[in-house]
């Protein structure tokens, strides 16, 4: 309660409201969830809220055992969109939400965003290019990350900045699909683009195939590494942009995710194996303290790597 306190949060039915968000990180993104605890605590909790809408909409998108599953999503934009022309919700995810848009100054076409990038996921979709998968990508994470933005407090929100985050976004959600990519293929999904299938030399059919090629396969898993660090390159970037009391957090989440990927690098034929459980960050301790410890050097010591507006 204290991380409610501090970030003024004192209506009970927001706070009810707050908490539920915090819960919903905390059961389905668990190798993650720790990262957040080295903000400061006036910011976990809009951080949370931004997360468990997030994950709702991706939920009831995803939910294929529901016979009404785009009913359900339809209803649920629909009513998030009425939410965001109001201002207020009944619902307690949604009305965290609201009020983290609020309390940040977040654009609320971002949410919107969001939406309409999930809805168009509803049906099978393919991806002929990188270039339309990268679409796809911003618009299901890199709209999550750049609502996240504000709350991260950099030294200045400026266009550049603002493409450095959404490649991150891409990033994060590129490298989540490949560790989700035995079951979505179970699901008739790929989120690959079709060129690296052809010039790896597969098709969809050899993914579904107990005997695949392991050179090729070999050679997709090495070639979607190679553009997921690439986007990742970027967010390194991005974080000394950020206040450094946020920048722990975004560093345990890459960090984490980097592991990943270097798992894949040394064993890229495991791939099309069941989803691989992602370790905890064992290192989010000392890499937080890296980060205070350069902070408070620089500002007792008026290093040049110190921003005026911190």
């Amino acid at each position: 309660m204290n991380a409610l306190n501090r970030a003024g949060i004192d209506t009970p039915e927001l706070r009810r409201a707050y908490v539920i968000c915090r819960r919903i990180h905390a059961r389905h993104d668990p190798a993650t969830f720790p990262s957040v605890l080295y903000l400061p605590p006036a910011k976990r909790p809009h951080l949370h809220a931004i997360y468990a809408f997030a994950r709702r909409t991706d939920d009831i998108a995803d939910d294929h055992e529901a016979r009404s599953r785009v009913a359900n999503f339809h209803h649920w934009a629909q009513d998030t969109k009425t939410d965001l022309r109001t201002g207020t919700s009944t619902h307690p995810v949604r009305s965290a939400l609201l009020h983290t848009l609020h309390t940040w100054g977040i654009h609320p076409s971002l949410v919107e965003e969001l939406l309409d990038a999930t809805e168009k996921d509803l049906e099978p979709t393919s991806f002929p290019t990188y270039a339309d998968l990268a679409r796809y990508l911003y618009g299901v994470n890199s709209t999550v990350c750049l609502m996240m933005l504000p709350i991260l407090q950099p030294n200045q929100l400026d266009e550049d900045l603002k493409s450095q985050i959404a490649d991150l976004g891409r990033a994060i959600q590129y490298a989540d699909n490949l560790l989700d990519l035995p079951r979505d293929i179970r699901l008739g999904r790929l989120y690959l683009p079709m060129e690296d299938l052809r010039e790896a030399g597969l098709t969809t059919a050899d993914l579904r195939s107990e005997q695949i090629d392991p050179t090729a396969l070999s050679t997709l898993t090495l070639r979607s590494v190679g553009r997921i660090r690439s986007l990742f390159s970027q967010g390194h970037r991005a974080i000394t942009r950020l206040h450094p009391t946020s920048r722990p957090p975004i560093a345990c989440a890459i960090s984490i995710l980097e592991g990943y990927l270097s798992h894949l690098e040394r064993h890229p034929t495991s791939l099309l194996r069941r989803r691989i459980r992602l370790p905890p960050p064992v290192f989010s301790a000392r890499t937080a303290a890296v980060w205070y410890a350069r902070a408070v050097s620089a500002r007792f010591h008026g290093s040049k790597h110190t921003v005026g507006s911190w």
